[in-house]
């Protein structure tokens, strides 16, 4: 009985632990007290024993050494030159070409190996001209392929964030961050978290040859609402109190004309990505709906009233996989690209979040709210780009290309 519940513990890991179990901690004690329980009690005729016993079971014990020599650099590769993500059908043939590699080495170089014996300075010698041959092949050979990772990150990465440290000034607020020329007076701040931050690219590249100077407040995290003490599990907290000082700068600012709010919202609402299971009960959801829009309603009701206009972004489509995996060369060959959703899955996945604006909207009319589903989706799919242009560089944040996009949608190319 003890080695059978090593062994249903070894299985609940396996099938139950995902990316989102902690680990490590109390959760490593299922798989390896179960490893325990099948060590000392898996005796000669117990069902575990004969279960673990069989020709397939110990056929995989004898090459499993080799296949854990093989499936690391098989399965690190393919992701890094194929960009699939994991669970795709390249990873169930890949599983087989591991178990045949390691059939093979196992075949015919470890048990060789095994009966064989050599003299220490053959086995120095043999060491150090393979040690000196990787060396060699590691420091030229980032040298030739430089060129084509660099072409990569121009095309999925942020690129252009000026000086501004990335995460905001959290110790001073007042502090301001210019995306443009420092020496001028600000005419319009751009307060949030991430989703705030993806922004400044494209602000930078629709404003860069007018009188416009926008100044900009993020931090990761923060969405950008006024908190006031109110907290569930840290929500709508940020270190500080950085936005309630990011709101009040630019309201005492009288130079600051336009203020635009932009947070990750469904993260901030529901504590997952959009399309992940939900582990928040209604209840909660409904709490945290009413404390978000009392907070969105404060915040915007605050800047209107000391004459700000008020641009709120929503949040732009989630993609399911990272559409960065579309840049690389070989993606095409296995999977579509660029991304798409379906846009009734996009709008079911932003549905609460839309909930709160349309409120928001009927509380003050006089708001600006822009949807980015109008830059990225058309009435049946939601886009991570063109075959030639990634939008996005990771599941939610965009690329200097999308900033661009969105930008421009959002507050219009100056003339």
């Amino acid at each position: 009985g003890l080695a059978a519940a090593g062994l249903l513990a070894i299985a609940a890991a396996v099938v139950l632990f995902d990316g989102r179990t902690p680990f490590p901690g109390l959760y490593a004690l299922v798989p390896t007290v179960g490893t325990a329980l099948v060590i000392l009690f898996a005796a000669p005729g117990t069902l575990t024993h004969r279960l673990l016993s069989l020709r397939a079971c110990v056929g995989i014990g004898l090459i499993s050494y080799s296949m854990y020599l093989w499936h690391q650099p098989l399965f690190v590769f393919s992701r890094y030159l194929f960009g699939l993500p994991q669970g795709s059908y390249l990873f169930l043939a890949l599983t087989v070409l591991t178990l045949l590699l390691a059939w093979i080495t196992w075949r015919f170089i470890e048990r060789p190996f095994r009966k064989k014996h050599f003299r220490v300075r053959t086995v120095l010698i043999t060491a150090a001209a393979a040690s000196i041959g990787i060396l060699t092949l590691g420091v030229n050979l980032p040298k030739q392929i430089r060129p084509a990772f660099d072409a990569l990150d121009l095309q999925t990465q942020w690129q252009g964030w000026t000086k501004c440290y990335p995460f905001g000034t959290r110790e001073e607020a007042g502090g301001r961050c210019s995306i443009l020329d420092d020496n001028a007076a600000p005419t319009s701040a751009i307060i949030g978290d991430s989703h705030a931050q993806h922004l400044a690219f494209g602000i930078r590249e629709v404003f860069a040859d007018t009188t416009e100077n926008p100044i900009i407040f993020v931090s990761g995290g923060c969405f950008p609402v006024v908190t006031k003490g109110r907290e569930i599990d840290g929500f709508m907290q940020c270190a500080q109190d950085f936005i309630d000082k990011s709101i009040a700068y630019a309201i005492e600012d009288q130079g600051i004309k336009q203020v635009v709010l932009s947070g990750y919202g469904v993260w901030e609402l529901l504590r997952r990505r959009a399309h992940e299971p939900e582990h928040l009960d209604p209840a909660e959801i409904e709490q945290r709906q009413a404390l978000l829009l009392e907070g969105l309603q404060e915040t915007v009701g605050r800047l209107l009233a000391s004459g700000k206009q008020v641009l709120l972004i929503s949040d732009n489509p989630e993609m399911i996989h990272s559409p960065v995996h579309c840049s690389t060369r070989a993606a095409g060959w296995f999977g579509k690209c660029p991304l798409r959703l379906a846009r009734e899955d996009v709008d079911r996945s932003l549905r609460e979040m839309d909930q709160i604006i349309e409120k928001l909207k009927l509380s003050h009319p006089e708001l600006h709210v822009h949807d980015p589903r109008a830059v990225f989706c058309d009435a049946e799919f939601c886009y991570s780009g063109t075959a030639a242009q990634s939008w996005y560089r990771d599941h939610d944040h965009l690329t200097p290309a999308g900033a661009v996009r969105l930008v421009e949608d959002a507050v219009g190319r100056p003339e």
